[in-house]
């Protein structure tokens, strides 16, 4: 049972979703994985802490498909044997919460993964820092499709300003009547109070909805 509670037993898994450390957002992230399938969660401290948080943020029935593994997301072997990287349907690489060289480190793993176990599965990887994530947006580690940078802000952002779920109108809605894209002559006003990393992103991400769609049609910002 100790063993258990530690993530010190082995597995066999097999088209499962692997995310690769633990933060507040993981159970969020779990919660959202749209599919029956066993969730195996690689913690490389407090195995048993970041299971008692889960248990109390999920429901049972997705609680029992997940399971803790005590392992390092930047070891061949770990990912390998006991995490069974070449099988699994999805990574997600997580890192750990308050990691010093997180966002490093993270890529250090997706190289492991991809370049060295040469796994064909898609690596999602976490972007800790807003600077880090645009350099990965901008300049990119790679081209390989089984690459795919995220960042909590930008998701934020883009959920606020474009995934509205219709609540509201899109800052580049679209209508035949006073619509911003076809009468350049109005303009969106928008005011991000505070300049957080969060601000960052939703400054940003407004600069490019109401930035381009008139340049675009009528070349006028």
């Amino acid at each position: 049972a100790d063993k258990v509670k530690e993530g010190n037993v082995n597995y066999s898994f097999r088209n499962h979703y692997l995310i690769l450390g633990y933060n507040d957002k993981v159970p969020f992230l779990i919660k959202n994985i749209d599919d029956k399938a066993d969730v195996v969660v690689a913690v490389e401290d407090n195995v048993q802490q970041c299971r008692e948080m889960l248990q109390t943020q999920l429901d049972k029935n997705v609680f029992d498909r997940v399971y803790f593994i005590h392992a390092n997301r930047t070891s061949e072997e770990d990912l390998k044997d006991r995490l069974s990287i070449a099988s699994a349907k999805r990574v997600y690489i997580i890192g750990e919460e308050n990691e010093a060289e997180h966002d490093v480190r993270n890529m250090e793993s997706y190289h492991v993964i991809v370049d060295k176990l040469k796994a064909a599965v898609h690596c999602y990887v976490y972007a800790e820092k807003q600077s880090f994530f645009d350099l990965l947006v901008n300049y990119g580690a790679s081209n390989d499709k089984f690459f795919h940078p995220f960042n909590y802000n930008e998701l934020w952002a883009r959920k606020v300003l474009v995934d509205t779920d219709n609540q509201y109108l899109k800052i580049d809605y679209r209508s035949d009547e006073d619509n911003i894209c076809v009468r350049p002559e109005k303009y969106v006003h928008v005011v991000v109070v505070g300049m957080t990393e969060m601000g960052e992103a939703m400054t940003r991400e407004t600069a490019f909805l109401a930035h381009f769609p008139n340049y675009a049609s009528h070349s006028k910002r």
